[in-house]
């Protein structure tokens, strides 16, 4: 579907419906045109369980140079020719800023072709037009986050966290409840095996390798390694109370664990199966990330709203950030610049600069906003919503909450696989894994 939608998305980009976007002639007289261009950049077709579609097309057009420029008018039709004719073109934008170059239409159709052109104005009353640019979407277009329940899948009650191996062929889906991991091959979307596990486990992460799956188990206060050859609990751990998310380093064999009721992080050696050193971070952890470079380990603690920052060198922490609220789930973003981290309770998410180690931004995001995830190419973020019973589409270049997509009833975790075809969520209370397609 990726593949499709790239080549539907070239062809668009392709497609010419106006003229050549080379400098229109200037009158005499008249202000200096603008050469426009315009693109499709974002929207897809809705669909079952999309509660809302964003279309968009941005156009981006030449600064005039004159002095007595007045303003710019943006302009779309149905029809080509808006130049000649334009009484049946709507004005989208005026502007009276000479470098206000950019603008975004969200409102137009699929399976439609849209016609623009930019009036450059001078204070005389005077007025050029640009060449006209063509976008042009047909009615399978589409570029944007998942958009389809393809499948459900029964599993145990309780699903709570979920992995998907590197390799891409099996997810695994911890069931609180039933004492049970599920695990899922991604070809068909069913079920192959259930690995009985004690206690009550809530999270999983997998080596880089995908030798092993970890799981916490918060009512047993310990982490168990499965052996994904065999699936069989090789080993059990203890670690301080209430385990909650754990994270692989990404090339060493170092595991991080948030102890929800120790405020410590546990690092765990899978190679010996022992602890091997406690991290003191804030009050009440939950969430942790290692950025691609393995440099660093963030730690999000719900119940002072701070973000701790792990030096993976020596496992000291160097920094503290205060993001307010109840933060939960956090990934890292656009190859480890960013941190994202969702706050539960404020439906917010807080942007962190990594090279900074600050808050550098926010935006607001909807229902209980609660775990993050990266999708490949660095196109879209998604977050379970679990009050709305949804996934979060999150536009990751324009840091902007886009879309709620339905997910089953309070959706826990999730997981993409690495080719970014498919987003499996735990829908917690209806003890399935939703399939969505991307």
């Amino acid at each position: 579907m990726k593949k499709f939608a790239a080549v539907m998305l070239l062809f668009i980009l392709l497609l010419s419906c106006g003229e050549d976007p080379s400098s229109p002639p200037t009158e005499e007289g008249y202000p200096t045109p603008s050469i426009l261009q315009a693109e499709f950049t974002g929207g897809w077709e809705p669909d079952t369980g999309l509660r809302e579609m964003a279309w968009e097309a941005t156009l981006e057009w030449t600064e005039c140079p004159d002095a007595d420029f007045a303003a710019y008018e943006v302009f779309r039709s149905t029809r080509p020719g808006i130049a000649d004719d334009s009484t049946g073109a709507d004005l989208l934008y005026t502007t009276v800023t000479p470098a206000d170059t950019q603008y975004v239409d969200h409102y137009g159709d699929f399976d439609a072709a849209h016609y623009y052109v930019i009036r450059t104005a001078d204070t005389r009353g005077n007025g050029s037009w640009s060449n006209e640019e063509c976008v042009a979407v047909s009615p399978e277009s589409w570029y944007g986050p998942p958009d389809q329940i393809v499948q459900t899948i029964q599993v145990g009650a309780g699903p709570a966290g979920i992995c998907c191996l590197p390799s891409g062929d099996y997810v695994y889906a911890a069931c609180y409840y039933s004492q049970q991991v599920y695990v899922i091959e991604t070809v068909a979307h069913t079920v192959v095996t259930a690995v009985p596990v004690s206690g009550n486990p809530r999270h999983v992460a997998c080596d880089p390798a995908g030798l092993y799956v970890y799981v916490s188990d918060i009512s047993g206060d310990a982490v168990q390694a499965i052996n994904t050859s065999t699936n069989v609990v090789e080993w059990t751990i203890e670690v301080g109370a209430d385990p909650a998310g754990l994270c692989h380093h990404p090339y060493e064999d170092v595991l991080y664990v948030a102890c929800y009721g120790d405020d410590e992080v546990f690092v765990v050696d899978p190679g010996t199966a022992s602890v091997s050193d406690t991290i003191t971070v804030g009050s009440g952890p939950w969430g942790v990330t290692v950025l691609p470079s393995g440099d660093y380990a963030y730690v999000s603690s719900r119940l002072d709203g701070t973000v701790s920052v792990i030096r993976t060198s020596d496992n000291t922490v160097v920094a503290t950030i205060d993001t307010g609220g109840d933060p939960k789930g956090l990934c890292s973003v656009a190859a480890g610049n960013y941190v994202w981290v969702a706050d539960y309770s404020g439906d917010d998410v807080v942007v962190i600069d990594t090279g900074g180690q600050s808050v550098c931004g926010s935006f607001a995001a909807y229902g209980g906003v609660s775990e993050l995830i990266e999708l490949p190419e660095e196109q879209f973020v998604c977050s379970t919503c679990y009050t709305a019973d949804a996934i979060g589409a999150m536009d990751e270049p324009g840091e902007a909450f886009i879309c709620l997509i339905d997910a089953g009833l309070r959706p826990f975790d999730l997981c993409s696989t690495p080719s970014g075809d498919f987003v499996y969520v735990t829908a917690s209370y209806d003890a399935e894994v939703v399939v969505l397609r991307y």
